[in-house]
């Protein structure tokens, strides 16, 4: 084969596969000067592979996108200006080249697809280190593997017959406590949720070792700030309803350190 007609061939391979990797067009960003109240401070991700992140900080970008390596909690990331964790954005955007999976699989595709909007739109830079930080290894709490009343392997998904919920207060009654409901979550995904609730306040491995997704419904006393102990809240009701654990131990944990990071462009 001449030169030329491999040199163009691989020229349209190599386009052909750029096109199919993960990415978000993004139709606006644009900063947030009205941010106020509760919010989530996550990327939502949509049905019909759209995205949305409203009055999220560049760090909490950052957490969405690495939250599949294990940066969970905002103590693991470090460096970086420091508008990085007080000016707000919106962003509204279109995933490309995400390929039908499992959830983990997904997931992994649409944190890959973010990355490379936050290296292209931020300029970001990052690199991992290894620090020694307090953790917690969520675990089967039976030896014999048997799961709580609260636990199900879910009915949800992406073919339709029923879009997945992942997160949602059900109900807050002052004495029973909050009640949370979880559908389509990998154990992975439900540990990085836990750590959201103030009990925690560490980063959760997941070692339950239970592979698919999973609807769950757990009911907690309302938080009243970290427990290192972890004795009664959700460490008990995790125990009780779900048949899981969580132990605790120092261990080398990721951390993710900012080169560099620019303020994006509005559109």
């Amino acid at each position: 084969m001449p030169p030329v007609k491999r040199a163009l061939i691989a020229a349209v391979a190599l386009a052909s596969f750029a096109a199919q990797q993960p990415a978000v067009e993004v139709a606006s960003i644009k900063r947030n000067v009205t941010a106020s109240g509760p919010r989530l401070p996550n990327v939502v991700w949509l049905a019909g592979d759209r995205m949305s992140a409203t009055g999220l900080t560049l760090a909490e970008l950052i957490r969405s996108a690495y939250v599949g390596d294990g940066i969970q909690l905002m103590t693991q990331i470090a460096g970086g200006p420091g508008w990085t964790t007080s000016e707000r954005f919106d962003i509204i955007g279109k995933l490309t080249g995400i390929q039908t999976g499992n959830p983990d699989e997904v997931n992994r595709q649409r944190q890959t697809a973010l990355k490379a909007l936050l290296a292209d739109r931020f300029k970001l830079k990052a690199h991992v280190e290894k620090r020694e930080l307090p953790v917690f290894d969520l675990v089967l709490a039976a030896k014999d593997g048997t799961l709580g009343p609260q636990i199900k392997a879910s009915t949800c998904g992406p073919d339709g017959s029923r879009p997945c919920v992942l997160a949602r207060m059900i109900k807050m009654d002052p004495a029973a406590g909050i009640t949370m409901g979880y559908e389509g979550m990998s154990m992975s995904q439900f540990a990085s949720a836990l750590v959201s609730v103030p009990d925690i306040g560490r980063t959760i491995r997941d070692r339950t070792g239970l592979s698919g997704t999973f609807d769950l419904q757990l009911t907690m006393a309302i938080p009243q700030g970290p427990n290192p102990t972890g004795d009664g809240g959700v460490f008990t009701a995790l125990q009780e309803q779900l048949g899981l654990k969580l132990e605790g131990r120092r261990d080398q944990v990721d951390v993710l350190v900012i080169d560099n990071a620019g303020p994006p462009t509005e559109d």
